[in-house]
């Protein structure tokens, strides 16, 4: 499935900031064909259930200015737009 963020749809669009639904159908298609067609062992790992530790995770506090309204912005809210690194606001519109 590595090989879904080398085609167009990851290259061309999505990494472009082109939101998902105006990707042109031609270009979705063949790769939901190829997900609905993979095998269940390709799709998923089912495991015996077991313990987990699960370590709270540390809060960060790295931020970056965004590119188009200059508010700062908590790096994991943070969006890509084209090649920008932009609030989740901005991001939107």
């Amino acid at each position: 499935m590595l090989a879904n963020k080398k085609s167009a749809f990851f290259t061309d669009y999505r990494e472009k900031g082109v939101p998902p639904t105006q990707v042109p159908d031609e270009v979705v298609e063949p790769l939901v064909k190829m997900v609905m067609a993979a095998p269940e062992e390709k799709m998923m790992t089912i495991s015996e259930v077991f313990d987990y530790k699960l370590e709270p995770k540390k809060d960060s506090f790295d931020s970056f200015v965004c590119e188009e309204c200059g508010e700062m912005t908590v790096m994991e809210y943070g969006r890509i737009k084209g090649d920008k690194k932009v609030c989740i606001d901005c991001a939107a519109s």
